[in-house]
């Protein structure tokens, strides 16, 4: 079972959201939370204390959007950690602009499951350039299946 909270949007739904995932955690017991913390402070992507407060928490995977490069130089070194679980758009074209750091998918492990989380973004309403989703999710896809035979 997965839980999903999409866009956590500003400081009343943080505390909102906080406040409800015990409960949440307690009515469905699900495998998974992932949460979108593209707003999830003051409406402009997410400081690195509003991520690690939702990772301490519930919360197993964070994902972001391009909001988070309006606090970019807060959750940097955040996003560049081993052990973060803050997962940046995996389709952002690496060659036209500066490169991100992080991953833009990852298998995460929890209570002897596994999940395979890709992060991807539309290609309209953005405004960083991105490479078309859907080859990109076929890349990873292949790239997965390679790493599960060996």
């Amino acid at each position: 079972k997965i839980l999903f909270f999409g866009d956590v949007y500003g400081r009343v739904w943080r505390k909102a959201l906080l406040k409800e995932l015990p409960n949440l955690q307690e009515s469905y017991n699900p495998d998974f939370i992932v949460v979108n913390v593209d707003n999830i402070t003051s409406w402009r992507g997410g400081v690195e204390s509003h991520v690690k407060l939702l990772s301490d928490s519930w919360v197993d995977i964070c994902t972001w959007w391009d909001h988070i490069f309006d606090n970019f130089d807060s959750i940097k070194t955040y996003l560049c950690h081993p052990e973060s679980n803050l997962l940046r758009p995996s389709n952002f074209d690496q060659n036209i602009q500066e490169p991100i750091e992080g991953s833009g998918y990852k298998v995460f492990e929890k209570n002897g499951k596994k999940l395979l989380v890709i992060h991807l973004l539309w290609q309209i309403f953005i405004n960083h350039k991105v490479s078309n989703p859907f080859h990109h999710i076929d890349e990873i896809l292949k790239k997965q299946e390679t790493r599960n035979k060996t």
